[in-house]
């Protein structure tokens, strides 16, 4: 198997680092999440047409995005497909609880947490080794001969040309199930968990450095992630326990073939046809321009974490795979990101650049061939790039860049494997010369290929970069959007369409495609063509049926003559003019559907040619044949019917054609038009009796009424009333009014009514009524009368009608009037006569009285006056009066009321603290006279003039609570009670006292205290009443000022180490400084070691650790025990203040387990002391 290095020489030399030194951190990662049930690719593709383009894709969970620029939050959900949710921080566990619930959610969350630095990935990187990823560039056994015509399943295999677009990544974790190899190796989720972080972060890296450079944004790497954890997933599982087993066996690790046939793809032979088929599977479901593999190999528990023949970290030059172990040797999973970006960039075409890789200048590599001139081999350059030296891999060389497809040789900021414009072609128009002046092209845009240079594959020419648009013009004007005839443009060759309409003459039309970059074709397609003019056609003429013509049939087909020019005519019709357009004919006919009798139609023809419509023609019209109907028959009732009922149905036969039926009714001949109906039926409602009517129907339709109908005639039956009933007073009533009104219930068919009334039980007649009622006028009071009602018409008087009698009853006297005090009457005396005016006929008089509605009874009085008592002031009270004798009480008597006089409060008096005071106490009680007849105080305080208002209170006095120092402070007093409050009251004022603060207390850090940090934060107590604080502060007791401050707290900046320092807080106001405040003191820590590298010098293994403030007779402490001091120089041993060995060889080396961090603990003799962590 062949390991080889390749590059291309470039006149310019650069090269990009990460922005942290350690990890590709980002300010804004935002986490996306799709719509539930959402389709992923088509929900990525819709978040990328809104400028979203996802960096790391987790479907179906959601995605990471990484912003050139913060984002708008307020409108980025108008940019967000319907449903989607983004966190622009990381949520939290509740929030993402529908997150979490899938293993592509978790992996998302952590990711996000991950790339923000919240989290770290695994575990911290150790120092970076010294050895390198040696021997991890493998080429196929059998390199394959290039092909100049690739086919479309040379295409689908290819899966890694260069590092430009998308990338599907399968992550898949191999797990041994003991069948064939014992299982020494077993992943969990924490293991998982680091991967996939590590990863992510890995090939972040790689997608910040591509964003360092000058390239379009839409080619940035982004990578869609596909897990297959042999823990929980059948198809990850060997039985060969993989790290075992050497990297490679007859060039094929035998454990990924076992995988890939589980996978779907034992029809294919070998690692490569396998994996080359899955990855091509893979990108093209999700839809993405490359695929490549990773296989991570557990090594936790195995001794070097490398595979039985040393290797660690491999992949193979252009895929289809990269293989790891968890452990990668010396580098450890803390830095499995810099593995990832080195052998990612591998699948890529990138050639390693370290010396032992055997790199040479000269070789090539890329599918734009680039030379490998940094590699470490004297060459051109030799800077730090992620192919290089262990301890050189950050940044992206020129070299590097170049074999990985981001070389921009012409400077024009388009990588150089898609640094090629579109072509597009127009088909020309035909025919030419045309007389249209409307002209739809067609045409087809097709991206174009850089020629595939590179030597370790297929050379296979591709170009990832889509079409975005075609643009046409014509005769060289403003460039327009054509439209793509599948729907959009998103394809690498595309069909198009635009139409123009244009003028007569000679015309240009050019098109051009551009690309998703913003490559535009520079030599744009064309087509001239000459418009020649055209003339419209006349109108027709020969209209058949003639305009005007009356009678025609209602199946008559149109014609007109055929008009010279004309390809077609438009044809309007209807019963409207101008009437609506109804078809587009050929011929000089037309034929409408059957058409309604009796309708005048409308038409117009309009000939018609490509150069337009013929203009002004006249409109004709026609009149279809009408007939009207026959006259009705078969009457009923039948002519000169008698006796009919007074509420008859009256029916005729039906008659053919009739639409309509007019109905004339009435008591003469002929008689009068009463309704039209719609069926033979008329109901003319309720018929007088004994009465002779006439009726005539006349059928009518659109055209017209019948004509000559005869009138017929019934005579309806004559009915006697009967008695009537019903009567009102009841008969025998008693106490009836001596003013009445008699009433009795309607009688069907009474034209009138008699009435007998008088005091003998065979009563007069005494008048005839037409309604049911009678006033036989005054009456006497109690006294007996007869009365009977007999009901009567034309046809006669009811018979045998009883008599009825009532007796009336005595008056009662009318309700009193002018009250006094009159009614809603205020100020009144608290000790009123009520009084008001005698009602005629009223023996006494029932009085009511009292506060509520309506009033209580009260007394019963002979005269026209009450007297209440005295009663409270300000008080609404209610009063009524009831006039009565020996028939009863007046009824529906009024309720009158008055409200009582009601004085106010005086203001108060005698402040105290007394208007104007000074040295008030900051916690005072006011008070102030009590004032007669309030029940309560308003107080108004505060420190404006006037004060606003306080409290309400009950008493004399007022606390008002703590008080400001030295202010003024005013205060008013307003007394009320239930008539309302005094008026005019003065406001009072006082100033308060003015008093110095205390000193503080608490010091931090303490009195005396030793091994102070020497960057410390002082802080003491709050003081009441301090306003600010002077700090003075300094080597020398007392201190000097050092500041004044607002808070508790002052910071004094960087001290000496192992110096005694003196500090005072003064506290302060207004009013004057604390006195007497006590000087503090603190001692500061001794100065630390500081070890900045340990390094191992091999044979044997020792450790050099390199820093400052390394003491002679320093201690040395490993993994918590103690190993030795400077005084045994054979354990450890001191060469000056910045560098001590530590020796022993084998027993040193065995405290150091391979990827575990080791604390190495370093004390010096004043006891300042450091830990660092060393990983072998």
């Amino acid at each position: 198997m062949k390991r080889r290095t390749w590059c291309l020489l470039y006149a310019l030399i650069s090269c990009l680092a990460l922005p942290s030194a350690a990890y590709g951190f980002e300010p804004d990662v935002l986490l996306l999440q799709p719509p539930p049930g959402a389709d992923f690719v088509s929900w990525r593709m819709e978040l990328a047409g809104s400028g979203i383009l996802l960096r790391h894709a987790f479907p179906p969970a959601g995605g990471l995005w990484v912003p050139e620029a913060p984002p708008d939050l307020d409108t980025l959900d108008l940019r967000l497909p319907p449903g989607s949710r983004v966190y622009a921080g990381s949520p939290s566990p509740d929030e993402a609880k529908d997150l979490l619930a899938s293993a592509e959610g978790q992996i998302l969350w952590k990711a996000q947490r991950v790339l923000l630095g919240i989290d770290p990935a695994s575990v911290p990187p150790g120092p970076v080794p010294e050895m390198p990823l040696y021997g991890d560039a493998l080429e196929r056994d059998e390199p394959l001969e290039p092909e100049r015509t690739c086919s479309a399943g040379d295409l689908y295999l290819s899966n890694s040309e260069y590092m430009l677009g998308s990338a599907s990544v399968s992550v898949i974790l191999p797990e041994s199930n003991g069948v064939t190899d014992p299982s020494t190796e077993d992943w969990n989720s924490t293991l998982e968990s680091n991967v996939a972080a590590e990863i992510v972060q890995g090939l972040n890296d790689l997608s910040t450095y591509y964003s360092g450079f000058t390239l379009p944004s839409g080619l940035q790497p982004s990578w869609t992630y596909h897990y297959y954890y042999g823990r929980t997933d059948s198809r990850a599982q060997t039985q060969y326990e993989p790290i075992n087993r050497n990297h490679a066996t007859s060039g094929n690790p035998i454990y990924i073939n076992e995988i890939f046939d589980k996978l779907g793809y034992s029809a294919d032979s070998g690692l490569f046809a396998k994996g080359e088929h899955f990855n091509g599977d893979q990108k093209a479901a999700d839809g993405t321009d490359w695929a490549f593999t990773i296989f991570v190999c557990n090594s936790v528990n195995d001794a070097d974490g490398m595979f039985p023949d040393g290797y660690f970290a491999y992949a193979y030059l252009g895929g289809p795979v990269q293989i790891q172990t968890y452990d990668n040797d010396g580098w450890g999973i803390g830095s499995m990101n810099m593995v990832t970006r080195h052998e990612s960039s591998h699948i890529f075409y990138a050639l390693d650049e370290y010396a032992s890789s055997g790199c040479t200048c000269s070789q090539t590599s890329g599918y734009v061939s680039t030379q490998n001139q940094n590699c470490n081999a004297a060459c051109l350059i030799n800077v730090n790039c992620i192919m290089n030296e262990a301890n050189k891999q950050t940044g992206v060389c020129l070299y590097t860049r170049g074999q990985i497809g981001w070389g921009d040789g012409d400077g024009d900021t388009y990588p150089d494997p898609v640094d090629v414009a579109p072509d597009t072609a127009l088909t020309p128009y035909t025919p030419d010369p045309t007389t249209n002046t409307t002209l739809t092209y067609t045409g087809t845009a097709t991206v174009q290929k850089i020629t595939n240079q590179n030597v370790y594959n297929y050379q296979c020419d591709i170009n990832v970069v889509p079409l975005a648009n075609v643009q046409w013009r014509v005769n060289g004007g403003t460039w327009q959007s054509a439209t793509a005839q599948d729907g959009a443009f998103d394809s690498g060759s595309e069909a198009y369409t635009f139409t123009a309409t244009v003028a007569a003459g000679t015309h240009t039309f050019e098109a051009r495609a551009v690309d998703a970059i913003g490559q535009t074709d520079a030599s744009p397609a064309s087509d001239q063509v000459t418009v020649t003019g055209c003339t419209t056609p006349s109108c027709a003429v020969g209209p058949v049926p003639a305009n005007g013509a009356a009678g025609v049939p209602t199946t008559t087909p149109l014609a007109w003559s055929v008009v010279a020019g004309a390809t077609s005519y438009d044809v309007y019709f209807g019963t409207v003019n101008p009437p609506p357009y109804v078809t587009n004919v050929v011929a000089n006919t037309y034929i409408p559907p059957v058409l309604a009798q009796g309708t005048t139609y409308y038409w117009q023809v309009l000939p018609k040619n490509a150069c337009g419509t013929a203009a002004g023609c006249a409109v004709w019209s026609f009149t279809t044949v009408c007939p009207v109907p026959s006259c009705a028959s078969a009457p009923s009732p039948p002519d000169a019917s008698t006796g009919v009922a007074l509420a008859p149905t009256l029916t005729w036969g039906a008659v053919a054609g009739a639409s309509t039926y007019e109905v004339y009714f009435g008591t003469t001949s002929p008689p009068p038009y009463a309704a039209s109906a719609a069926t033979p039926v008329y109901v003319p409602g309720s018929l007088a009796q004994g009465t002779q009517y006439y009726w005539k129907v006349v059928p009518k339709n659109a055209c017209g009424p019948a004509t000559g109908c005869a009138t017929w005639s019934f005579t309806t039956v004559c009915n006697v009333p009967t008695c009537a009933s019903s009567p009102s007073p009841a008969d025998s009533s008693t106490g009836v009014s001596t003013a009445p009104t008699l009433t009795w219930g309607a009688v069907a068919d009474a034209a009138s009514y008699d009435v007998y009334f008088g005091t003998s039980s065979s009563p007069p007649l005494a008048g005839t009524v037409t309604g049911a009622s009678y006033a036989p006028g005054a009456l006497a009071e109690g006294t007996l009368y007869y009365w009977k009602v007999v009901p009567k018409n034309a046809c006669g008087s009811a018979s045998g009608c009883s008599v009825w009698s009532f007796t009336t009853g005595c008056a009662l006297p009318p309700c009193s009037s002018s009250p006094s005090p009159a009614d809603a009457a205020t100020g009144v005396s608290d000790a009123p006569t009520l009084s008001w005016a005698s009602a005629s006929g009223a023996t006494s008089y029932d009085v009511y009285f009292g506060t509520s509605s309506p009033p209580a009874f009260a007394a019963n009085v002979g005269t026209t006056s009450y007297a209440p008592g005295t009663l409270p002031a300000g008080t609404v009270h209610y009063w009524k009066v009831v006039p009565k004798n020996t028939c009863g009480d007046a009824s529906g008597c009024a309720v009158w009321s008055f409200t009582t006089a009601c004085p106010l409060p005086a203001c108060a008096g005698a402040p105290s603290p007394a208007d104007a005071a000074s040295g008030v106490a900051l916690s005072p009680v006011l008070s102030w006279g009590p004032v007669s007849g309030a029940v309560s105080y308003d107080v108004y305080f505060g420190t404006a003039s006037p004060p606003p208002f306080a409290a309400n209170v009950a008493s004399a006095s007022y606390a008002p609570g703590a008080l400001s120092q030295s202010t003024t402070y005013h205060w008013k007093v307003v007394p009320r009670n239930a008539c309302g409050e005094a008026a005019a009251c003065a406001a009072w004022s006082f100033t308060t006292a003015c008093l110095s603060p205390a000193c503080s207390a608490s010091p931090s850090p303490a009195e005396g205290a030793s091994g102070v940090s020497i960057t410390p934060a002082l802080s003491w107590a709050a003081v009441a009443d301090a306003a600010s604080y002077d700090v003075y502060f300094g080597a020398s007791s007392p201190p000097p000022f050092a500041a004044n401050v607002a808070g508790t707290a002052f910071s004094p900046g960087s001290l000496s180490y192992a110096t005694t320092y003196f500090w005072q807080v003064v506290p302060k106001n207004a009013c004057g400084s604390a006195s007497g405040c006590p000087v503090w003191s603190f001692a500061t820590t001794v100065q630390p070691p500081s070890v900045t590298a340990v390094t191992k010098v091999p044979a044997p293994f020792r450790l050099r650790l390199t820093g400052s403030n390394l003491q002679n007779g320093l201690s040395v402490y490993i993994n918590g025990s103690l190993w030795g001091t400077t005084g045994t120089p054979t354990l450890v041993k001191w060469k000056n203040s910045t560098q001590i060995l530590l020796k022993k060889g084998a027993p040193l080396k065995a405290l150091f387990p391979a990827g575990v961090p080791v604390p190495i603990r370093v004390v010096n003799p004043d006891g300042g002391e450091t830990t660092v962590s060393y990983a072998r």
